[in-house]
């Protein structure tokens, strides 16, 4: 195991499980609409009830996203990363591509509320 793996297996977990541990209240519906925090499209503000409906379908997609990531963090400790820029590359930007995911998709069902 080189550098490349440690940094990048510890990046890809704590991204992860902190996904998760933000996700929790929006799960829980303990955020009240704010302009901070949460899920916040336009069709976020247009009440209460669509403010938790879509933070909590955010959430969920984002819990999962979440999951995936922290299972390439643990992957990437035994991963030949030095033989393989590219698959270097992947994993280093998976955080971000995998956040899009969810973030599409909390957009599409905001648009169908």
């Amino acid at each position: 195991m080189n550098a490349a793996n440690l940094i990048l297996g510890f990046v890809n977990l704590f991204a992860g499980l902190l996904i998760i541990a933000l996700s929790i209240p929006l799960l829980k519906g303990k955020i009240k609409m704010n302009s901070l925090y949460g899920v916040r499209f336009a069709k976020s503000f247009a009440s209460e009830s669509h403010w938790h409906k879509i933070n909590r379908y955010g959430a969920k997609q984002m819990i999962l996203c979440a999951v995936f990531i922290v299972l390439v963090g643990i992957a990437t400790f035994f991963l030949p990363l030095q033989e393989n820029s590219p698959l270097t590359l992947v994993i280093a930007f998976a955080p971000v591509i995998l956040v899009l995911i969810p973030s599409v998709q909390s957009y599409r069902y905001a648009k169908r509320l």
